[in-house]
């Protein structure tokens, strides 16, 4: 109690109390992520450091290719992208990274929508009979009202990963 009988209402106090200490942990917070130590690719052996100097990355080949079908067959579809890697030059263990399919709709008669559906079909069939094949590709569909409606076009694009070691 003070001098006059009135006991001091701190409450009023509480809510810097609060916003101090929250400060204080953002600056502790801040500090910790501030020093992360950066991991580089040597590693300790003894007293000597050795460094790897290999890297990897994928060569993406520019010829993409581009078939037209007018039903599924998988035979021909593998046939046609060992062709292909073969007539390239693309290395046979290279994978496909982008296919794209093109579905084909008659626009008196149907619409785009319809298209999509085909091609999304052709996909599935695809993956059904060689789900290898598309393992690692991005896949987009697409329509085309300049091709008959039974026919669908793919178009592949082409990776290989390679090993670079750096004197």
């Amino acid at each position: 109690m003070s001098e006059d009988g009135f006991s001091e209402d701190l409450s009023n106090q509480a809510g810097w109390m609060y916003a101090d200490l929250f400060l204080a942990l953002m600056v502790v917070f801040l500090a910790t992520i501030s020093f992360v130590p950066v991991i580089s690719n040597k590693v300790s052996s003894g007293t000597q450091l050795q460094t790897d100097t290999s890297f990897n990355y994928e060569k993406v080949f520019e010829k993409t290719l581009n078939v037209l079908y007018d039903s599924f067959d998988m035979v021909k579809i593998n046939a046609d992208i060992e062709e292909f890697k073969i007539a390239q030059g693309i290395p046979l263990e290279s994978q496909i990274i982008y296919v794209q399919i093109v579905g084909a709709f008659d626009p008196a008669l149907e619409s785009a929508e319809n298209a999509i559906a085909r091609a999304l079909t052709f996909s599935q069939l695809i993956d059904r009979n060689n789900p290898a094949l598309l393992k690692n590709a991005s896949t987009s569909l697409s329509s085309s009202s300049t091709m008959r409606p039974s026919q669908t076009t793919l178009r592949f694009s082409f990776a290989t990963r390679v090993n670079v070691k750096t004197p």
